[in-house]
Parts: structure tokens; sequence; C-alpha cells
């Protein structure tokens, strides 16, 4: 934080997501700075400003370790005092809430958000896959997460996990042919959009059902498509 946005928050005042906690008249303890901090997280998060009085008067913090204040003394403090551990609890939502918005993550970008090393961004992913939140695919640096099954349900959207997630190789050529019966054709592009697949896979997966004899390929370029080998009686052509 810069002076300017400092500054900004002390113009604003109190409000849900900013508390001030003054020490002019004694030192803040233990319990009542746990007890901020609690309340900030169980709303929607927000910033607690020691040493500001509640007219918005900077008075300063006292130091709370010998001539200073140790920021990972406090952090420590504040975690062995609150169940879960209130940072862990912190990194789990901000990981959720990064996944509501992009539906897949890594651990580099969860390290990104949660501002913390990537192996320790992968042991937050990993407990909210314990937790039955979450699942993943892929190993080490290609895993990927995304919601579980069961968090989709409670969501009212469970297609949306198998679109997610994806779906097996036996799966995703029964979806095409499906496709190719009810639309004539099918194109790269539609199987990406289909299966969740990028053009190389999408690429190798179209090829396989040609080298099987399900599909044939018309046409070259972008303007390739793929029909099926032996049309059934009323399918479109």
């Amino acid at each position: 934080m810069n002076i300017a946005e400092l500054n900004k928050l002390l113009a604003g005042g109190e409000t849900l997501e900013v508390e001030f906690k003054g020490e002019a008249k004694g030192p803040l303890n233990d319990r009542d700075l746990v007890e901020a901090v609690v309340c900030l997280a169980n709303a929607k998060g927000g910033r607690l400003l020691i040493g500001v009085e509640d007219n918005a008067q900077v008075t300063g913090a006292r130091p709370r370790h010998g001539a200073t204040t140790v920021p990972a003394k406090l952090t420590s403090m504040v975690r062995g005092r609150t169940i879960p551990a209130l940072e862990e609890a912190v990194e789990e939502l901000i990981s959720l809430n990064l996944l509501f918005q992009n539906r897949r993550v890594t651990s580099d970008e969860c390290a990104t958000a949660i501002q913390r090393p990537v192996a320790e961004a992968r042991s937050v992913l990993e407990r909210l896959v314990e937790e039955g939140l979450i699942e993943a695919k892929g190993e080490r640096r290609g895993r990927v997460f995304h919601f579980s099954a069961k968090v989709y349900r409670h969501l009212g959207k469970p297609e949306d996990h198998t679109r997610v997630h994806g779906l097996d190789p036996i799966r995703q050529e029964a979806a095409i042919l499906q496709f190719v019966t009810s639309h004539g054709s099918v194109r790269r592009e539609n199987v990406m959009e289909l299966c969740g697949l990028d053009r190389g896979q999408a690429f190798r997966l179209l090829k396989r059902l040609v080298v099987t004899g399900k599909l044939r390929p018309e046409g070259v370029g972008k303007g390739r498509k793929y029909f099926l080998e032996t049309p059934p009686p009323g399918a479109c052509k």
C-alpha cells in the first residue's frame, strides 16, 4: 500500500471493509486484534489499520515485539488463535474465487493470486482436493484444477462438470459421432468446443476416427470437414 492508497482509506472512514484501531490510549491487546481480524474475514475481508483513531487521525501503532513489530510473528499469532487457521482459510477462499472466475487454474496461477510460492499454492489446491471441493487432472506442472462434481451439482450446473473435466476417449468419440449424425459433418473447431480439447488434441482424435473407418475427411485447411464413413438412414448430408 502506498501513501495515496492510505490517504484514500483514511478519507473514506470506517466501512464494512475498513476498520480503524487506535492505540493512543494504550496498546491493542492480542485478543482485540484477533477479534477485529476475524470480523473482517467473516464478512468480505478488508483492511485493518492499527494506529488510526476512530476519527481517522493517525496516532501511530505501538511496537509489539520489543522496539519494533515483526509481521511474521504477528501473522503467526493470529493464525495460532483461529480455527481453522485464518491464513489458510483466506488462501482457500481466494483460490476458490479464482476457480469460480476462470473454471480451471494451475498452481502457478494460484500462487500469483495468493502471493505465495508455487509449492505452497499447490498445497492449498491439494488440500481443497482432499476436502472434495475441487478435482485435478494431469501431473506436476501440467496439473490443472477445477470444481468437483459435487460443487457443480450444488450450483445446479452438473453439465458444467463434464464440460470442464472433459470426456474420456470413448465418450469423446461417441459425442463426435452423435454430432455428425445430427448435423451431417463436423469441423475441428466443433470438436475442440465439444470435448474441451486444444487444436492438436482435436486433430489427433479426428485422425483416429478416420483411421478406424468411422469418419472420412473432405476438403483441406480451414474448410476441412469430416463425415460419417457410412451415413445411417435419415442422417443429414
